[in-house]
């Protein structure tokens, strides 16, 4: 379906996307390693020189878990992620996906995808990701002189060539893949410069992350003095794929866009729903909530490890119950004081407990540039072309 509204929009999603037939489980996380080879300045992870692997041994456990805590839907969906995956070999994911495959009993699709810098991306990978049709995520700021404001190898080395290089391998093979990048006070200058550099990528989607306060880093270029700046930023970068012919979907429009038609009683909040997303660390153990909850305070908010706690029993956890009373009183407050809650339905605990200090909260930035602003501009057009 093209053109759906007069935007210029590939396709309007189905609402059965949003949807979850047998079990509150969307999203698997796991982590392949806590290192990473570059040191962005914005990076929330605390461990990023650790160079410990996950434990392959931990996938009988994880999938034997998974069925008896009844949480298999038709799709497994795991994502590789919290470190820099590529750093491993490519073969390390061949004995991976093939363990998965050993202990996936009721014979499910199982789903794999990295989220990347793309530097360490050559051949290999690329016959690895075509083989076994893993799902690819490139993070990349913009063009090289925005890119390099923040994303750095620890001497200070610029990471963009490399990551280009990654890119174009990519495309070589024919490999489809998104892109996220991370939006600070200085890019938000360059919106014509972001959109002809990711539309020239030619990568499916774009989402922006908007630089935060969480886990170890503790400032932000983009407090709420920022609003009306990533405002314009966000309306003409809206505005150029609009007037384009390129089928490039930036992420926050769509997911505004489809959370006002299809309503309330569609869209899923998953960051506050236990048992939607689990993420677990190398040595097995796992939280719930938003996955950057796993590396805060010294390991909090981990609440079971896969050898020994079933999902399911997750409830059972005086911990896990105190966090989660907190995130429904925080949804609660969301519902009553918020005129935005029934496109977003009560936030990300994360960034509450790290912007107010308690999960039990309301408003962040995360709220207003990722849901707040896009939805105001979609509306806003819906208005227009009524």
């Amino acid at each position: 379906m093209e053109n759906i509204l007069v935007f210029h929009l590939p396709f309007l999603p189905n609402k059965n996307i949003f949807m979850n037939s047998n079990s509150p489980f969307v999203l698997l996380v796991i982590q392949a390693t806590p290192f990473c080879n570059l040191d962005c300045k914005y990076c929330y992870l605390p461990d990023r020189l650790n160079k410990k692997i996950f434990d392959i041994n931990l996938i009988p456990s994880i999938m034997d878990n998974l069925e008896k805590s009844d949480l298999l839907n038709k799709e497994l969906n795991i994502n590789w992620h919290a470190g820099e995956p590529t750093v491993l070999s490519p073969s390390f994911y061949e004995n991976v996906i093939n363990e998965f495959e050993k202990y996936n009993k009721t014979n499910i699709k199982i789903q794999h995808s990295f989220q990347t810098n793309a530097t360490l991306i050559n051949s290999e990978y690329c016959e690895l990701i075509k083989k076994y049709d893993i799902s690819i995520g490139v993070s990349i700021d913009g063009p090289k002189f925005i890119n390099d404001e923040n994303r750095l190898y620890r001497n200070g080395r610029s990471s963009f060539e490399k990551s280009m290089n990654g890119i174009e391998l990519l495309k070589k093979n024919q490999i489809k893949f998104s892109l996220i990048a991370v939006l600070t006070e200085y890019s938000l200058n360059y919106p014509d410069e972001m959109f002809e550099f990711f539309n020239e990528i030619n990568a499916t989607s774009i989402g922006f992350n908007v630089e935060e306060k969480e886990g170890c880093h503790r400032n932000t270029s983009m407090d709420k003095g920022m609003t009306e700046k990533y405002k314009d930023f966000f309306q003409k970068f809206i505005l150029k794929i609009q007037n384009s012919d390129i089928k490039l979907q930036q992420r926050e429009y769509l997911n505004s866009l489809s959370s006002i038609i299809y309503q309330s009683d569609v869209y899923k909040n998953g960051l506050v729903k236990p048992l939607s997303t689990i993420t677990i660390d190398i040595a097995g153990n796992y939280t719930v909530f938003s996955p950057e909850l796993l590396t805060v305070d010294n390991g909090k908010y981990i609440f079971g490890n896969v050898k020994v706690d079933l999902f399911n029993d997750i409830f059972k956890n005086d911990e896990f119950n105190k966090v989660y009373s907190e995130i429904l009183e925080g949804v609660e407050m969301c519902k009553k004081t918020c005129d935005y809650f029934n496109v977003c339905g009560g936030g990300s605990p994360s960034n509450k407990l790290h912007e107010n200090g308690t999960f039990s909260s309301t408003e962040t930035n995360y709220c207003i540039y990722n849901t707040k602003i896009p939805t105001e501009i979609v509306l806003n057009e819906l208005e227009k072309h009524q």
